[in-house]
C-alpha cells in the first residue's frame, strides 16, 4: 500500500512484486479503478477550465475593488481561481490517467486547493453576482412585476446551485476517488457507500429540475407559451421556449426520481435506464444550449453570436448534473452485484 508521501508509477506495478500490493489488495484498488477515476477527474478538469475561461475573458480587473458591483477585481479573481484549480486537476488527472503517475501528497495537496479555491468561487458566482443583480433591479424590465423578475432571479440562483454544485463537487469526489484508487485506503469513504451518493446526487438533479419546471411555469403563466417576443433570463434558464423549459424541468425531476428508485432497489439498473438518461440528457443539453439560444435574437444578425460563451458553459454544467446521478447508481449495482469499485 502506498504510503502517504509515495510517489508510485502505477504501470509498474504489475511487474514489481513488492510494490504490487498497493494495487490488487482488493478490487477497490484495481488499476481499472484508478484508471477510471483519473480520466473523470481529466474530463471535470477540463470542463472546470471551460467555464473559467469563459469567465475569465469576459471580466476586466481595471476596476479595482471600486469598479463595478460586485468589485470587477474580485470577479476576475474568482475567474482566475476556476481556472487555476481546473488546471491543477487537468496535470493530476493527465498525470495518473496517461502517463500512470501518482503522488499521494500532491493529489491531497491539490484536493485542499481546489476546496478552498472553490468555495470563494462558488460563493462569487453561484450567490454574490445575482444577489447584487437583484438588489440593484429597481424597476422591471419586461412583462413581469418587479417582485417577479426578482423571484426569477431567485430561481436562476437555485438552478445554478445544483448545476455548479456537479461541476465542483464533482470535481471534489474525483480527486477523493483518485486518492483511494492509488492508496487501497477508504479515504473519504469513497470506495462505499455508493448507493447514497447515488442518492444525493439524483437529488441534486431532480432539485435543478424543479427550479426549471418552476420557471417555466411563472414565465408561461405571465407571458405565455409559444416562441416569445423578449427572451427570458434566469440563468441557466434563458430563451424564447418557456413550453421547452417546462418539459426539461419534467424530465430531470422525473429522471431524478428514477435514479434514486433504482439505488434503493435491490436489484441492478437495467441498461435501458442507461440509454434513457443519454436521451434525457441529450433534451437538457438542446434546452439550456442550442435551441433556447438559437432562437434568441442576436443585435447584429450579419455578426458572430454573442451567445458563445454562455452556450459553451451551459454544455459542460448539463453534462455534470444529469451524469453524476447514472454514475453512481451504475457503482451501486456493481456492489448490489458483489464488486464494490
Amino acid at each position: 500500500m502506498a504510503s502517504a508521501d509515495q510517489v508510485v508509477d502505477i504501470e509498474s506495478l504489475k511487474d514489481n512484486p513488492s510494490e504490487q500490493k498497493a494495487l490488487s489488495d482488493d478490487d477497490r484498488t484495481s488499476k481499472a479503478f484508478f484508471i477510471e477515476a483519473a480520466a473523470l477527474l481529466t474530463i471535470w478538469s477540463l470542463l472546470v477550465i471551460n467555464e473559467g475561461a469563459i469567465r475569465l475573458v469576459n471580466s476586466d480587473p481595471a476596476g479595482g475593488l471600486d469598479g463595478g458591483r460586485p468589485p470587477s477585481l474580485l470577479v476576475f479573481l474568482a475567474s482566475l481561481a476556476e481556472v487555476f484549480f481546473g488546471l491543477v486537476g487537468l496535470f493530476v488527472g493527465v498525470a495518473g490517467f496517461i502517463f500512470r503517475w501518482y503522488s499521494t501528497s500532491v493529489t491531497k495537496a491539490s484536493l485542499l486547493l481546489q476546496t478552498l479555491l472553490g468555495y470563494f468561487v462558488f460563493a462569487i458566482f453561484v450567490f454574490v453576482v445575482p444577489a447584487v443583480k437583484a438588489i440593484d433591479l429597481e424597476a422591471p424590465t419586461g412583462e413581469l412585476t418587479l417582485g417577479q423578475e426578482k423571484f426569477l432571479i431567485a430561481l436562476g440562483v437555485l438552478t445554478s446551485f445544483h448545476f455548479c454544485l456537479a461541476l465542483q463537487g464533482g470535481q471534489f469526489v474525483f480527486f477523493a476517488r483518485l486518492i483511494c484508487a492509488g492508496t487501497g485506503q477508504n479515504f473519504l469513504m469513497q470506495n462505499t457507500g455508493n448507493r447514497m451518493r447515488a442518492i444525493f446526487w439524483n437529488g441534486n438533479l431532480g432539485f435543478a429540475g424543479i427550479w426549471t419546471l418552476i420557471t417555466g411555469i411563472l414565465i408561461n403563466a405571465n407571458i405565455g407559451g409559444g416562441k416569445l417576443d423578449m427572451p427570458f433570463q434566469s440563468p441557466p434558464n434563458v430563451g424564447r421556449l418557456p413550453a421547452m423549459t417546462i418539459v426539461t424541468g419534467i424530465l430531470l425531476i422525473l429522471w431524478a426520481a428514477m435514479g434514486i428508485f433504482l439505488a434503493l432497489s435491490s436489484k441492478p439498473a437495467p441498461w435501458m435506464y442507461y440509454l434513457l438518461s443519454g436521451v434525457v440528457y441529450l433534451f437538457s443539453y438542446l434546452n439550456y444550449t442550442i435551441v433556447q439560444f438559437g432562437v434568441m435574437k442576436k443585435p447584429n444578425p450579419m455578426g458572430p453570436s454573442p451567445f458563445g460563451g454562455p452556450v459553451a458553459m451551459h454544455g459542460g454544467l448539463v453534462y455534470m448534473v444529469v451524469f453524476l446521478g447514472p454514475y453512481f447508481v451504475h457503482l451501486a449495482s456493481k456492489e448490489k452485484n458483489g464488486h464494490s469499485l
